[in-house]
């Protein structure tokens, strides 16, 4: 067809919409021998010159071919098509193996169960980070720490520090109680955000054309009701949760004056250590070492003695030096 007969078909079409006769669900000799198992015709180019003849008797000008995952007929199918001016458009429908999505309405309460769930994680692995630093922190000072043990397991101190390290579990065991009460909160607020329940979609405006709007109607009554016994839920929650916070508080208040007075005791017992030194050589270029057994609180033989040594002569001996060497 020369390019002036594409023109002059294309100008005795109408200028208008046009309106045609259509199949849009036609299927090609291989569907009529897989899936109806009746004998079909001898070729594919003989079974679609009987489907474009039959079309055009009808008076069909559109067709649609739709095999089940098979696209090998349409070709046959356009070459006789193109001869009787009918139109057809290729296509194939596509089985899956995963069946069919159906609408899950279980769906919004698992993706919250799921943010509560990440929720949780994400506040233990918060929480184990935390930990994490403070086990870091424990570890670098550790070897330092072993020095000074065995200085205070000389004057005494070994129970203090066993103590001290009581107190730091104790308080671990309180931090951790805001973990405990977060789920009851957000439960809190996920009520909170939710009441009072949504009822428009039960309102008699929007019953009105029902012809069992009267039945339905009893829904609306059972979610008011539902409404009002979550919202006194809340408020018992509310309550629970300013009894706990309460509680807790005292419990801190006392904790808290005791890890006080226990490390207050601790530190003054500290601040009696004496460190003994040993001098030699001349004041402005000697030097001077801690003795062991004159490390230590005075009630240690050793420290005691030393201090009487150094004392001898009493108050007078300490005056004398005082104003001698002016401290």
């Amino acid at each position: 067809m020369s390019k002036g007969d594409s023109i002059a078909i294309a100008l005795r079409q109408p200028a208008g919409a046009e309106f045609r006769k259509c199949a849009l669900q036609v299927n090609p000799r291989h569907y009529s021998g897989t899936y109806r198992g009746q004998p079909s015709v001898a070729n594919e180019a003989e079974y679609a010159q009987k489907m474009i003849d039959k079309a055009k008797e009808i008076g069909i000008t559109v067709l649609a071919v739709t095999d089940h995952n098979h696209v090998g007929g349409i070709a046959a199918i356009r070459a006789a098509a193109q001869a009787r001016a009918v139109h057809v458009f290729p296509g194939f429908e596509l089985a899956s193996t995963e069946g069919f999505v159906e609408r899950d309405d279980s769906v919004s309460v698992r993706k919250q169960e799921l943010r509560r769930q990440l929720e949780r994680s994400r506040s233990r692995i918060l929480a184990a980070c935390n930990e994490r630093v403070r086990i870091d922190e424990r570890l670098a000072a550790l070897p330092g720490l072993e020095e000074t043990l065995k200085r205070y397991q000389d004057a005494g101190l070994e129970e203090d520090l066993k103590e001290q390290s009581l107190l730091v579990r104790e308080e671990q065991v309180l931090d951790t109680i805001p973990e405990r009460l977060r789920p009851f909160r957000s439960c809190l607020e996920e009520l909170r955000q939710a009441l009072p329940i949504d009822r428009v979609f039960l309102s008699p405006r929007a019953l009105e054309n029902l012809p069992g709007k009267e039945i339905l109607a009893d829904a609306d009554r059972v979610l008011e009701q539902l409404s009002g016994d979550l919202e006194g839920v809340r408020e018992a929650l509310v309550a629970a949760l300013d009894r706990a916070d309460e509680g807790i508080a005292g419990v801190r208040e006392r904790f808290e004056a005791r890890q006080a007075a226990v490390r207050t005791a601790y530190e003054t017992k500290l601040r009696e250590l004496i460190l003994g030194l040993s001098a030699s050589g001349e004041a402005e270029s000697g030097s001077a070492r801690a003795v062991p057994e004159h490390m230590g609180s005075i009630d240690a033989r050793p420290v005691r003695e030393l201090i009487q040594e150094l004392l001898e002569g009493g108050e007078d001996a300490f005056e004398r030096r005082r104003r001698k060497y002016g401290f």
